[in-house]
């Protein structure tokens, strides 16, 4: 039986180390939705998102904001 991701004990990994491990899951996620078409749906999604941030109805937030809070938080 596979391990599930309850089992791992992400605790071992620094903070960098996490973070990096998150990017390159990121990384490996876009390459496989690159290989795969975007159903109209997800794109009508996505320019609705982007509308609203370009419109100011949304605001997006630094990554050295996120970053802060995160390291807060621990």
């Amino acid at each position: 039986m596979a391990a599930s991701l309850e089992d791992f004990d992400f605790s071992a990994f620094s903070l960098q180390e996490r973070l990096l491990l998150a990017q390159e899951l990121l990384y490996s996620a876009l390459d496989d939705m690159q290989a795969e078409p975007i159903a109209p749906e997800q794109m009508q999604e996505m320019e609705r998102r982007l509308a609203d941030l370009r419109s100011g109805q949304v605001v997006g937030e630094s990554w050295e904001s996120i970053e802060r809070r995160v390291q807060q938080l621990r």
